[in-house]
C-alpha cells in the first residue's frame, strides 16, 4: 500500500468510510461528518477520496453516482434495484472467470467487477413494490 501524506481531515473521511458498510456516496461521508466538523466541505471529501482511490487505499465504484468501499480486496456487490443501495455478497472473489473469458487469446483480463441487481433484505422486509423500469435504474437512483 503506497504511503499517504497524513492529513487529519483525510484521515477523519477514512475511518468514517471503513466504519460503514454500505458503500456511501461523498455527499453521504460529507453529511455523515460536517456536524462535528464546521471546516469540512464537500470538495474536501471528494478530493480526499480521489486520493484515497488513486493510492488503492480504498475502492472507488463506479454507478450513476461513485460510491466507495473501504474493503480493496476484490468481491462481488449487490446493488438494490428498489433503495438504489450497495451492499458486500459474501462470497469469494472467482479468478476463474478471468481465465475463461481471456481463454479466446484476444484479450488480457487483469480482473473483473462482478454486481448482482436485484432487491436488497431491507426492501423485502418493507414488501414494497419493485420499481424497475426498463432502464433498470431504480426509482432513487439519482437521490443517492
Amino acid at each position: 500500500m503506497p504511503m499517504v501524506r497524513y492529513s487529519r481531515q483525510r484521515d477523519l473521511i477514512l475511518s468514517e468510510l471503513r466504519g460503514r458498510c454500505d458503500h456511501p456516496t461523498a455527499e453521504m461521508i460529507y453529511i455523515k461528518l460536517k456536524a462535528e466538523n464546521a471546516s469540512l466541505s464537500l470538495g474536501t471529501v471528494y478530493r480526499n477520496l480521489k486520493k484515497l482511490a488513486k493510492d488503492d487505499v480504498i475502492r472507488q465504484m463506479d454507478f450513476s453516482i461513485e460510491r466507495y468501499d473501504a474493503d480493496t480486496e476484490r468481491h462481488p456487490h449487490m446493488r438494490c434495484l428498489e433503495c438504489g443501495g450497495v451492499f458486500d455478497i459474501p462470497a469469494q472473489y472467482d479468478g476463474d472467470i478471468d481465465e475463461r473469458a481471456c481463454s479466446s487469446g484476444q484479450c488480457e483480463v487483469f480482473w473483473h467487477e462482478l454486481i448482482f441487481y436485484g432487491r436488497c433484505g431491507e426492501c423485502l422486509r418493507k414488501g414494497g413494490n419493485n420499481t424497475v423500469g426498463i432502464t433498470g435504474k431504480s426509482k432513487n437512483e439519482d437521490t443517492l
